[in-house]
């Protein structure tokens, strides 16, 4: 896996002066729980002897060691892509490594630690009311109305609040320590879409974290930290199997992190529709227009499409 990750992460390098990493761990069992919901040790050796430090967060260091050998490039380590859950339950964990990370890597070229979330269910844990029933994604299940579209709720009606009570001062220490902060961010939008629409999810973002205790824009202004979007992309989807396209712009907008999966055909593609395409244009026309701007109530110091 090694010399995997060392071939890509060198082609990373040599293509861009700015490179974000994102481990994604996914449930493999029966049960397929969805990354951010994992309540994991990333330092807790499995029954096999092996960690998520040691498949997954070792390997890319030593990539990086590999690759970053002169100065000039930067590199933002996150610990986790779109993983909250893991945060909430081992903070001391992820302080430790980071700390490894640093002590590790000495090369010339800026290494920065980041923490990667989701815009909403933050800590890993079902914390808003249902979705709007007229917004829901197919197919029906008893997941439809729990997408993180519902209103945020008191914080002593989360899940598992009492153990995340008990975390926050360690969270609080870990986000304060980190350069980056990163956002999965698939803005919910209208048919003409508007900049400051695409900055939905960095509100949703905020007040989660503020019910946490945390306080982004504060931390924002700290000097050497950085707000970025981890993630940001438009779809073409309308259903939760990836099976069918959005015909028509208000569907494509209503769930932008939805898409069309494989295998590829004419039939199933969202952009092969003029009126599809012409939405992706102005979507992304919008999009630039934020970033030009460097944001408009939230900085954006990067995005990263996905």
């Amino acid at each position: 896996m090694t010399e995997g990750m060392k071939a890509c992460i060198q082609e990373a390098h040599d293509l861009f002066d700015t490179v974000l990493i994102s481990p994604h761990l996914d449930d493999g069992t029966k049960t397929m729980h969805w990354r951010n919901m994992l309540w994991f040790d990333p330092l807790k050796k499995d029954r096999y002897g092996y960690s998520y430090w040691d498949t997954m967060l070792s390997p890319i260091l030593q990539a990086v060691k590999a690759a970053y050998t002169k100065p000039g490039k930067t590199f933002i380590f996150g610990a986790q892509g779109e993983m909250g859950g893991t945060v909430f339950y081992a903070p001391e964990s992820y302080q430790k490594v980071f700390e490894m990370i640093q002590k590790e890597y000495t090369g010339p070229a800026t290494l920065k630690t980041a923490l990667l979330f989701n815009h909403a269910f933050v800590p890993g844990v079902v914390n808003r009311g249902p979705d709007p029933a007229d917004k829901r994604a197919g197919p029906p299940s008893k997941l439809q109305a729990i997408q993180g579209w519902g209103p945020l709720l008191p914080f002593d009606k989360w899940e598992r609040s009492d153990r995340l009570k008990q975390a926050l001062p360690a969270v609080r220490k870990l986000l304060g320590s980190v350069d980056v902060i990163g956002v999965s961010s698939y803005p919910r939008t209208s048919a003409d879409p508007k900049p400051r629409e695409l900055e939905v999810c960095m509100v949703k973002f905020d007040a989660e974290m503020k019910a946490l205790g945390f306080d982004v824009p504060a931390w924002r202004s700290r000097p050497g930290k950085q707000l970025i979007w981890s993630e940001f992309a438009l779809g073409g989807g309308v259903n939760r199997c990836g099976t069918t396209p959005a015909r028509t712009r208000e569907l494509a907008g209503l769930w932008p992190w939805l898409d069309v999966g494989y295998p590829w055909t004419a039939k199933t593609d969202p952009w092969a529709v003029a009126e599809i395409r012409q939405y992706r244009r102005d979507w992304h026309n919008a999009a630039l227009s934020l970033f030009k701007a460097g944001g408009l109530a939230y900085p954006i110091d990067g995005a990263f499409m996905w």
